[in-house]
């Protein structure tokens, strides 16, 4: 399962640097209305959610009829469970959710055709159990339960068996019905045990439209007549092997798909964007292929079915066989969408297929092991693709994009959490589908691989799919693979356990911060571990077994990543020898491991030297980037002065790869808004404006059909970069090709890899006639894509005069846009804010009255002018504004000063150091 990924707020504008990963829970109903004879039961002090352990299933015989009409979204459903009685008792126990069930059609039969009589049906509306209580105890041995039950397609809700939509070529509304039924939601769509150890076969049938297909985990079996009287027939699916109920899946849709020669593979969706579904066809089959060679063991399917979903909450689905997207993760054209959106559809397929080894064949027992699969498929996703598409370099982004951009910023927070982290309920299984689950469980995989070596990983992980085909794992059953090959191959040292050394990163929660501390004199060098928090507080006495890998300058060997020491969990330290004092050292090769380093400050200094000189291409341009980001990280948790981060930072005019800019960027976004509308603001651009000059110079404005792909991505990073911190060349660039787009677009296109930092950079120094041609764009199609660019201009005078526009009745603004203008303005640049926040409390009333729901939009903006305040004078003037207006504001008002306020404070702390050194840098 593949979470949904968006762009951040506007201060990412920067290249939209730091994608967020978002996951909103959804709400859990109570069951359907009951009739009179049944209990229910909703006991609030109950804490156990698990199902009892006195039954499992079998298999399953379900059969399904949705009515995909308009007014009647509902379907009939019918299921044939057999079922193992394990402990003699007088009750069967399931999951069930929003199913009324015909409790008349209720029956279990024993060996014999001995048929038990049904006491009572109880709804635990809590646990969402349907509990079947009978008139005697039921002996241990074989039992066929048959239930009958009716439940709704929700479009609200998305997940159980639901519907979605689409608009055809005729303007007319299509509907479908597809399922989404991890992780708890398999309950929705037929009664059953609905925990990821409880598997099962599953016979599916779907009686449906005779113009739609019927879709499901397997191939058909076979079709029944057309029954005439409702133009309907039933579809029967072969039955699938033992899986997890959460892996079923089927959709019922008029769609299309292109398949390759024998039809293994086939790619579906709506007819009028099946254009976009060949990438993912060419792309899936090659994917496959690499995992059956890498794993060593076939697709255990007889057929791959990828659909795409309007209507779809994650990103991705890994249902066995027929795996669901939402479209824009899923369908791609050359020449409409962005390298980066066929970067990523390429990444989500790797990542859904991945999962049919790790997840589907080799399930998590319970939700505690959820980064069993998620962790793999999320390392996979870049691994495999990067096999695929070598030219790609995916495993350097995974250091740069997953690692320092998500991982280590979530796993250092105070909040953070284990990798083995128990859960119960629907929601705190949900609440473990975040970055730690998938990320973190991704770096520590990656960090395995490395101090195993990929060979031996690799044969450890393919000894761990066959023991536990089919079958249900904890984090034990990995080690135990693992060491086995391990030990075969004399890898690991004879005092090293895998389990005690992997405990320690999946039981307990953050990682370390590794501190190399050096005797100049003695040649000797202190290795200490300690728990790394962002806040800048102290470690709380965790520690792990941290493999230790490192280089010197006379060393120079970036190539192995393999440890040269380990630092065991029960010792705060180690000290190792050898080290010349003119050398640097840098440890953790490649960013191999997962922990950040700190150096004694002579150290830093002898790494700031060499990379500010020719040499700086002898160091790994990943400990490049590793270098840039954990001094910068270091100075924001106040463990070293941000004077040692800038030292470094001067080298960066010397590179140009996309790998230490993009943690270069990464860093400088942050301190972009903290450093806004400072007296340091403007020497802080300077700086870096001047820094990607050479880098500008490599790459261009223009785009050509022969680029690396990295230098496509490093284009597009470097120039928007370049134009938000007010480069004048990059400035004008973005503004002619701008211009000539709006004068004639088919004779000048734009690359859509182009197209944003086109409009967000050319708007920027834009004149009236520019920003009103882009108006025109807006008045033809209006969307808050154009909202956002028009508000990008820093001409005072153009910024007024659209908000005059969007605050006048029947303008061309629409009234459901006046607000998101507004933001616009002071989310894109941090020039801006001082304009809007005074346009703010000069049109309060104004402002107030013309848009809706005002309340909630003045709440919105002023919380975000707490996180955007850096001044002293900016602060004044909030506290005035929020004051002033208590009655709207409320707490909220309070919640925003606070932040400024802290804002302001860091400013007081950090601005002094940054212009000191910018006045020295420049002599000024």
């Amino acid at each position: 399962m593949k979470l949904f990924q968006k762009a951040g707020p506007r201060k990412s504008l920067i290249m939209k640097i730091i994608l967020i990963t978002t996951l909103l829970l959804t709400a859990i109903t109570t069951a359907s209305l009951l009739d009179g004879r049944t209990a229910i039961v909703d006991n609030a002090t109950t804490t156990n959610y698990r199902l009892p352990n006195n039954s499992l299933p079998i298999s399953y015989s379900i059969r399904l009829i949705p009515y995909i009409i308009v007014d009647n979204f509902t379907f009939d459903g019918e299921s044939t469970i057999e079922l193992e009685v394990l402990k003699s008792s007088s009750s069967i126990t399931l999951h069930i959710l929003n199913l009324t069930i015909d409790e008349t059609a209720t029956s279990l039969v024993s060996s014999g055709n001995k048929n038990h009589k049904i006491a009572s049906h109880t709804y635990d509306t809590k646990k969402q159990f349907l509990i079947l209580k009978f008139a005697t105890h039921l002996p241990t041995g074989n039992y066929t339960l048959y239930l009958k039950y009716v439940g709704n397609l929700p479009s609200n809700i998305l997940e159980g068996f639901y519907r979605s939509s689409y608009t055809n070529d005729n303007g007319q509304t299509v509907w479908l019905a597809t399922t989404q039924f991890a992780p708890t939601a398999a309950r929705r769509a037929f009664p059953c045990w609905d925990e990821p150890a409880l598997k099962a076969t599953f016979t599916i049938s779907i009686k449906h439209d005779v113009n739609y297909t019927a879709l499901s985990n397997m191939p058909v079996a076979n079709q029944s007549a057309i029954d005439k009287t409702d133009n309907k027939l039933w579809t029967t699916f072969k039955t699938t092997p033992i899986m997890s109920t959460y892996l079923v899946a089927f959709v019922v849709s008029d769609y299309g798909y292109v398949s390759n020669g024998n039809e293994r593979f086939r790619v579906w969706s709506r007819k009028n964007a099946l254009r976009g579904a060949s990438y993912a066809l060419t792309q899936g089959e090659s994917e496959l292929k690499h995992l059956e060679k890498y794993t060593s063991i076939p697709f255990a399917l007889p057929k791959m079915d990828e659909i795409s979903i309007p209507d779809f909450f994650f990103g991705a689905m890994e249902n066995w066989g027929l795996v669901t997207y939402r479209e824009s993760e899923m369908l791609y054209e050359d020449g409409v969408n962005s390298t980066f959106t066929k970067q990523n559809v390429a990444k989500i397929i790797s990542h859904e297929i991945t999962h049919q080894w790790f997840g589907n064949l080799v399930s998590p027992s319970w939700w505690k092991y959820l980064w069993l699969k998620e962790g793999f498929a999320t390392y996979f996703e870049f691994y495999i693709t990067d096999q695929v598409e070598k030219n790609w370099h995916l495993m350097d982004q995974f250091i740069v994009r997953s690692l320092q951009e998500n991982t280590l910023i979530a796993d250092s927070s105070d909040t953070t959490h284990p990798l083995n982290q128990d859960a119960s309920t629907p929601e705190e299984i949900k609440a473990l589908l975040d970055t730690i689950t998938y990320q973190k469980g991704a770096a520590v995989i990656h960090m395995m691989s490395n101090f195993l070596t990929p060979p031996i990983f690799r044969a450890g992980l393919t000894r761990y799919l066959n023991n536990n085909a089919y079958k249900a794992v904890t984090s034990d059953d990995l080690w135990s693979a693992l060491q086995e090959v391990s030990d075969e191959y004399e890898i690991l040292p004879p005092e090293i356990c895998l389990k005690k050394v992997m405990d320690t990163w999946v039981e307990q929660p953050g990682f370390p911060l590794i501190t190399v501390t050096r005797d100049y004199k003695t040649g000797k060098a202190n290795i200490s571990q300690e728990r790394y928090f962002q806040s800048g507080a102290s470690g709380d006495g965790t520690r792990w077994w941290v493999p230790i890998s490192y280089t010197t300058q006379s060393d120079l060997n970036f190539s192995s990543t393999s440890p040269r020491e380990w630092i065991p969990q029960a010792k705060n330290n180690i000290v190792l020898n050898g080290f010349k004092p003119t050398d640097w050292t840098i440890f953790n090769i490649k960013e191999s491991g997962y922990y950040r380093v700190n150096y004694d400050k002579k150290n830093w200094k002898l790494i700031t030297s060499y990379l500010d000189s020719d040499d700086y291409v002898n160091i790994h341009p990943l400990n490049r980037a590793q270098i840039i980001d954990d001094s910068g990280n270091l100075a924001l948790a106040n463990r070293i002065n941000f004077s040692i981060f800038l030292d470094i930072s001067v080298y960066i005019r010397r590179d140009i790869d996309y790998v230490p800019w993009r943690s270069m960027l990464t860093v400088s976004s942050y301190l972009y808004q903290k450093l806004a509308n400072t007296r340091s603001f403007s020497l802080f651009k300077r700086f870096f404006v001047e820094s990607s000059e050479k880098s500008i110079a490599a790459v261009g404005y223009i785009q050509h059909d022969n680029d690396e792909h990295l230098v496509k991505f490093q284009r597009i990073n470097i120039i928007t970069f370049a134009c938000l911190y007010g480069s004048a060349e990059c400035r004008s660039n973005a503004t002619a090709i701008l211009a000539a787009y709006l004068e004639d677009p088919i004779a000048n296109p734009i690359s859509p890899d182009l197209r944003d930092w086109v409009f967000s950079s050319g708007i920027k120094n834009a004149n009236a006639t520019v920003w009103n041609m882009v108006l025109d764009l807006y008045a033809k199609s209006p969307s808050l894509t154009v909202i956002n660019y028009l508000g990008l201009s820093e001409d005072e005078e153009i910024l007024t005069n659209y908000m005059k526009l969007a605050t006048t009745d029947n303008s061309t603004i629409l009234k459901e846009h006046a607000s998101d203008a507004f933001a616009s303005i002071y989310d894109g640049s941090g020039d801006n804010i001082n304009f809007a926040l005074d346009y703010l409390i000069d049109n309060f009333d104004k402002l107030y009255e013309f848009w809706d729901q005002p309340t909630d939009e003045m709440i919105r903006h002023v919380s975000a002018f707490g996180n955007l305040l850096t001044t002293r004078e900016q602060l004044t003037k909030l506290k005035a504004l929020v004051e002033k207006h208590s009655d709207v504001f409320g707490s909220d008002g309070q919640t925003a000063i606070a932040n400024a306020e802290s804002n302001v404070k860091w400013t007081d702390t950090y601005e002094p150091v940054f212009y000191e050194w910018f006045t020295n840098f420049y002599k000024l």
